[in-house]
């Protein structure tokens, strides 16, 4: 009896052990499903907003072009019909006046009659706002006839005196945001889905054409989840499909959609059952062998020491398993970080290779150029445009080498002197440019929480930029400041330039984008480059710009204590 209780006690202790080691098994499957979920939303939301406020700025230029009266010119037709093609969603951007009336001439140009659309969920929602002009959503639309799903996107039209005098409409099609998230798509009975903060459904997969439109702004996702914070994991079952699963959503910053990347409960415990059946079924054999074992120990002693070493021999199999598992893990977590090494190292490598041919066609291109020198005809201006190219060639280089760099490194965020660097950065840009084309106005500038190395390519971007694109000015003048919001630091870089056109201040943050043409030494990853940076110090930039010159913003955390 004595090895039977003995068996007893090592059968609860291998059941507890075992149930324990599901137990953190079933979390660690489902943490992984959250992880992969958060991944899938936030790839999801960045697609989205970069998609929406490029739909935003398109509307936003038509508004302007509206108050202005110039949006029937040829000029401003051929260039918004040439933006469209960018937009394969857009299936139409019309105007409508104060009254409902759609204004004939929509984009791309319907023969159709004017439509009234006043009684329009639409029209009626940015005739009702209060506040300032913003895009708004509306009710999504199904065609009677030809059965087009379709999601309207609106910004008011203001008079003089800043009341509504109608609206720009864009006609979205969201089977092609549909066709997007089909390419993300894990799990067909998790999910992803666009959804207005109404409720309704815009864009889903699978099923996007059975779901369009349905509302579930009574599920738990709009009722309990959203209400406690923007972006989250939430457990549910589903409105839409009724399945079980881990939903993961987040809202669309500046717009009011909601985004949903799901993994249902299947299959994110989809390995883990079947390694809880293995062990289970293993520890129900083990158990049996220890309770035959004791059995056979109380009938026959003389068996005792055998019984003992094949269970120490069981424990050390499933020591040895454990044991290459972890070595296993170990090695992959190796390998990653090799790869990730050797795709930098590539990167680097592959810009060195570069900035050799082009700086090699540069000096033998300046030197092509001195022997035809005066000799006139096309050879001069074939021989300067070749010249040119391989200076924004190398350009190019250079930057897209600190691009890379920033983008492969997390910033080392430690409190450093905002004026200090601000003061270096200057007089290298002066001694650079000549001290007679700047003038360098710093103030009192605060101790931040940024990476000094990082810092110093900000205003670097922005200071040469400055004197850069002074226009016929022979002298800018930059003036730096910086004052205290509740949460961060607010710096402004402000100079007397020529200013950059309203159409195109939100573009130039943009990779590849500028502001005053392509000079051979402008690449169009300055401000990239700047913006890139601050989101990694969880900051922003943003830009106001008119004819006596241009004022950049950025954001940065406060230095502690500070």
């Amino acid at each position: 009896m004595v090895a039977r209780g003995i068996a007893v006690a090592m059968i609860a202790g291998l059941v507890s052990g075992g149930a324990l080691q599901l137990k953190l098994d079933h979390e660690s499957a489902i943490r992984a499903a959250e992880v992969l979920t958060v991944a899938m939303v936030n790839t999801l939301e960045q697609h989205m907003g970069a998609s929406i406020r490029s739909i935003d700025s398109l509307l936003s230029e038509v508004a302007l072009a509206v108050e202005l009266e110039r949006h029937r010119t040829p000029q401003f037709t051929q260039r918004l019909l040439a933006r469209l093609r960018e937009f394969p969603e857009i299936r139409m951007v019309a105007t409508v006046d104060s009254h409902g009336l759609m204004q004939p001439g929509t984009w791309p140009d319907s023969a159709e009659p004017a439509v009234n659309v006043s009684e329009r969920g639409y029209f009626r929602q940015q005739l009702e706002a209060d506040g300032p002009a913003r895009l708004m959503v509306g009710l999504p639309l199904t065609g009677r006839e030809a059965k087009e799903r379709t999601v309207p996107l609106t910004r008011p039209l203001r008079d003089h005196g800043g009341r509504f005098a109608g609206l720009v409409l864009a006609a979205i099609n969201p089977d092609i945001h549909a066709q997007f998230l089909d390419s993300l798509l894990l799990d067909e009975q998790g999910g992803l889905a666009v959804i207005g903060l109404d409720g309704r459904m815009l864009a889903r997969t699978p099923a996007h054409a059975e779901k369009f439109g349905i509302n579930i702004a009574n599920s738990d996702l709009f009722t309990i989840w959203l209400p406690r914070a923007p972006s989250g994991i939430a457990p549910l079952i589903s409105k839409a499909d009724g399945n079980d699963k881990f939903v993961g959503y987040k809202i669309v910053r500046g717009y009011p959609l909601v985004v949903t990347a799901a993994i249902s409960r299947a299959k994110a415990l989809q390995d883990w059952y079947r390694m809880a059946r293995v062990e289970v079924w293993g520890v129900a054999g083990v158990s049996l062998i220890i309770f035959l074992w004791a059995w056979q120990f109380d009938r026959q002693g003389r068996h005792v020491r055998r019984r003992l070493a094949d269970l120490e021999r069981v424990v050390d199999v499933r020591t040895a398993d454990l044991a290459a598992a972890n070595q296993t893990a170990t090695d992959r977590a190796v390998g990653l970080a090799r790869v990730n090494e050797a795709l930098r190292h590539l990167s680097e490598l592959a810009t060195h290779q570069l900035d050799g041919p082009a700086r090699a066609i540069a000096v033998r291109s300046q030197r092509l150029a001195d022997l035809l020198h005066g000799k006139g005809g096309d050879a001069e201006a074939l021989v300067e445009f070749i010249r040119s190219a391989s200076l924004h060639l190398t350009a190019l280089i250079r930057d897209f080498q600190r691009y890379s760099t920033v983008c492969a490194h997390s910033p080392n965020a430690l409190p450093v002197s905002a004026k200090a660097i601000a003061e270096d950065v200057a007089c290298l840009v002066l001694s650079a440019a000549g001290h007679d084309r700047a003038h360098v106005d710093i103030a009192d500038l605060p101790t931040v929480i940024a990476d000094s190395t990082m810092l110093q390519e900000v205003f670097l971007q922005l200071f040469t930029n400055a004197v850069r694109h002074r226009g016929k000015r022979p002298t800018v003048t930059i003036h730096v400041r910086a004052w205290q919001d509740t949460d961060a630091w607010t710096f402004s870089v402000a100079d007397d330039g020529p200013g950059i056109a309203p159409e195109i201040r939100d573009r130039v943050l943009q990779v590849f984008e500028t502001a005053h043409g392509r000079a051979p030494d402008s690449t169009g990853l300055g401000l990239a480059l700047c913006r890139i940076i601050l989101q990694a110090h969880g900051g922003r930039i943003w830009l106001e710009s008119n004819e006596t010159g241009t004022v950049v913003y950025f954001t940065l955390p406060h230095a502690s204590g500070g």
